[in-house]
């Protein structure tokens, strides 16, 4: 017997204990279900709280009808057991009634007539009620209450209907809305504000709906404003820098103390009356549950502004996608509030600290990496922890996972196009990331590619989160493609969206130099080199550029000042790398350039002296930096010796585009030193022309024009000299400028060898003309100049 008949037929069948043992066993299996459907499908976190309590309430009916229809075990009062007044027939004993009156009985019954129509005591009427039948109608009828209950809810939550409904269908923001997200109040006494904060930005990046500001957002709109970079940002500042610039929303919030534990709440305000759209509230019994807390509060803010439970769900839980360690995880909210208000280096520390407490802090572990890579600090390191936070992606939200992925495929595997893959994944779920927009045009840069480049920037600039960074590199490949005036006016951008960002000035110190306009250049560099935080890369840099300006208008001494100023912040910072990229590099070049490969000898010997090689990690990209300075100053052995130990440290597997790169330059570069002007000319041309396109950097065309000259081809000798006056390349301009003088010089002999008096004439005079007022080895280049100009004539 099936269907429900059958399952009433089976229940009659069992004792109360057996009967109660089912209920609750299948009670289980259903609180199982509907738990994974509330997270598979996305529906409504109360539906397992309001399922339970369906069985709950089913479970004494449960038991009253089984008590009722089958009674205790071992009573003969039960479904099978006569009614009151009748007699059973004891087993073996005929029945009473004739044959054909007892075969007839149950069909009078059954029919209402007759003398035997009714038992001789009628059921109770609880016993009618508490009935098998009922109770399984009864259940059906409470499943079916919850289905109408989620379906009703779902739509009022889509339709905006009631205080359930959600913002974007009730027509308050639309999906992708920049939200701008306060400080947390902290009424604890125990700092938890910023790290709630913190905690509740990382959930809420993972939002389809709401696309927060980023930090630097927020301390360019704190500088519009007139407040320091480290001012509080409270609920009322988040709220002017919204209607400042058009945001619709704000969300503030605060972490009090209540009792033993805590008070999440939170609050969506509209910008421009200030009225509170939706509150949110969740209370935490203890310290250990803050995380769990901020989880259940973002998922609420996350839902009321209109994505789904299914989308919020698929994510990790924040403690799961952070750190279970809330001390972990003050430390990093420091580190990176350190980071976002330009001091770099101060960050550097609390993150080892934190990972110190939490060795799985994906997040702390990518954040890392990248401190240290755009500190321009030990390679190796940089490496390692983008590894780690790698094979710790799991360990991270699904942003970010997808951003330490395509680092690890940057930085660790050298494979820029797997990596501008996987930034372009990244976008396809979140279009909006900034990060990985701007990642995506460097790498794009980096190869050459400047028109694919501006695209992505250009989206990152017209969306709710354009990042001082951002600019600049657009700023950079407008530059770069010759569109000039745009450029200029994305600058003007930048400086007004950004007015304290180092990023803008030095942006201006750029375009400055790219327009010859040296000593305002120099007057930019030293403004940024005064602001910068001391020892980091922007300070050592800015000073190094100062130096390079100074080259440029001839002013040898107070170059040889300023480097050797830099240099020494770097020596007391212990910012090894940054050394050799920066000032080292360029103090190098003026030697070479400008006084020979003797002189260039005595350089680097001293250089060595200041920061010897064994201060470098054998991994580290600076190696090569070092084995080109032996290179160019005619140490052979010396060259290949550093560039072999480079080489060695590295797994075939491992060995990527930037490996490849290099590993050719160091033939140019040794070829170049040892005076084998063909080889060198022909590892150039590999170089430029296959491995890294000059659209990308042409750093060494100077070098690549004199190993051509010397090579016999003074044609294309004169190609590379002219580029190198023409000096496109914005940001490069102050590293080139020592081979200048050297370069007009060589450009005015091969125009004189061709019978080209005019254009001969025209680079001596230019070569008078800029550095005339020189000091130091400027002095006989001009002298040569002149000398040259008044055989000439007119």
């Amino acid at each position: 017997m099936g269907g429900p008949r059958g399952l009433v037929h089976e229940l009659h069948r069992r004792s109360i204990w057996q009967v109660v043992g089912i209920f609750l066993a299948a009670s289980w299996g259903v609180v199982e279900v509907v738990d994974f459907l509330t997270e598979k499908v996305g529906l409504p976190d109360w539906t397992p709280t309001m399922a339970l309590v369906l069985l709950l309430i089913g479970l004494p009916i449960v038991v009253a009808t089984a008590f009722v229809q089958e009674g205790m075990p071992g009573s003969d009062d039960g479904a099978g057991a006569k009614s009151a007044g009748t007699t059973a027939p004891s087993e073996g004993a005929a029945p009473s009634l004739p044959g054909a009156v007892a075969a007839a009985a149950p069909a009078n019954m059954a029919a209402g007539t007759g003398s035997l129509d009714r038992p001789t005591t009628r059921p109770s009427q609880t016993r009618r009620l508490l009935t098998w039948r009922n109770a399984i109608l009864g259940g059906l009828g409470a499943f079916t209450l919850l289905g109408i209950s989620i379906f009703t809810y779902f739509v009022m939550w889509t339709s905006g209907i009631g205080p359930v409904g959600n913002l974007v269908a009730q027509g308050v923001f639309e999906e992708g809305e920049a939200v701008v997200l306060s400080d947390f109040a902290d009424a604890t006494g125990a700092n938890l504000g910023d790290v709630v904060t913190e905690a509740i930005r990382v959930d809420l990046q993972e939002s389809s709906v709401i696309s927060l500001v980023p930090p630097a957002y927020v301390s360019g709109g704190l500088a519009r404003m007139g407040l320091p970079a480290d001012a509080k940002f409270t609920a009322d500042v988040a709220r002017e820098l919204a209607l400042r610039d058009g945001l619709k929303a704000v969300i503030q919030g605060e972490v009090a103390s209540v009792g033993s534990g805590y008070l999440l709440t939170a609050s969506l305000l509209a910008t421009e009356s200030g009225d509170i759209l939706k509150a949110f509230r969740v209370p935490v019994a203890s310290q250990d549950d803050i995380l769990a807390g901020i989880d259940k509060l973002s998922q609420d803010i996350r839902e009321q502004s209109g994505e789904s439970l299914r989308s919020i769900r698929q994510g990790a839980g924040l403690e799961e996608a952070t750190t279970s360690s809330l001390d972990a995880l003050r430390l990093y909210t420091e580190a990176v509030r350190s980071f976002d208000e330009g001091r770099q280096m101060e960050a550097i520390p609390l993150l080892e600290e934190s990972l110190e407490l939490d060795p799985e802090f994906a997040m702390a572990w990518r954040k890392l990496s990248v401190i240290l890579n755009n500190q321009g600090l030990d390679a190796s390191r940089v490496r390692d922890a983008s590894r780690r936070a790698f094979e710790l992606r799991r360990r991270l939200t699904d942003r970010e996972a997808g951003l330490a992925e395509a680092w690890f495929l940057s930085i660790v595997q050298d494979n820029p196009e797997a990596a501008i893959d996987a930034y372009r994944r990244v976008l396809d779920r979140y279009p909006d990331e900034s990060t990985a927009l701007n990642n995506v045009a460097v790498r794009l840069l980096q190869m050459g590619r400047w028109e694919e480049a501006e695209t992505p920037l250009r989206r990152m600039m017209t969306g709710p989160s354009p990042s001082a960074s951002g600019y600049a590199n657009l700023i950079q490949i407008l530059w770069n493609v010759g569109k000039h005036d745009e450029a200029w006016a994305w600058h003007d951008s930048l400086t007004h969206r950004y007015p304290e960002a180092l990023d803008g000035r030095q942006s201006q110190s750029w375009l400055l130099a790219a327009e010859g306009r040296w000593s305002e250049a120099h007057d930019v560099s030293e403004d940024v080199w005064r602001d910068a935080p001391s020892g980091g890369l922007d300070h050592i840099f800015a000073l190094t550029e100062m130096a390079g300006s100074d080259v440029a208008q001839g002013k040898y001494e107070e170059a040889m000042r300023h480097l050797a100023g830099a240099r020494r912040n770097t020596v007391e910072a212990r910012a090894w790398e940054i050394y050799y990229r920066g000032p080292a590099f360029m103090t190098l070049d003026v030697a070479l350039a400008m006084e020979g490969q003797a002189a260039a000898r005595r350089t680097l010997a001293a250089l060595e002296g200041e920061v010897p090689l064994d201060s470098i990690g054998a991994r580290s990209a600076v190696r090569p930096i070092i084995a080109r300075f032996h290179g160019l100053s005619g140490d052979q052995a010396g060259s290949e010796r550093i560039f072999s130990a480079y080489e060695a440290a590295f797994a075939p597997e491992e060995r990527g585009r930037a490996f490849r790169v290099t590993g050719e330059q160091q033939r140019a570069i040794v070829a170049w030193g040892q005076g084998d002007w063909a080889s060198s000319a022909s590892s150039f041309g590999r170089l430029y022309e296959e491995l890294q396109p000059c659209s990308a950097l042409c750093i060494s065309m100077a070098e690549w024009g004199i190993a051509l000259e010397e090579a016999g081809r003074p044609d294309e000798a004169l190609e590379k000299y002219r580029w190198h006056v023409a000096d496109t390349q914005l940001a490069w301009h102050v590293y080139r400028a020592m081979w200048t003088p050297t370069v007009l010089e060589r450009m005015g002999g091969l125009y004189e060898a061709q019978g080209n008096t005019a254009e001969a004439r025209a680079a001596y005079q230019q070569l008078v003309d800029r550095f005339s007022q020189g000091d130091g080895p400027f002095v006989p280049l001009v002298a040569r100049a002149r000398a040259r100009l008044a055989a000439l004539g007119n």
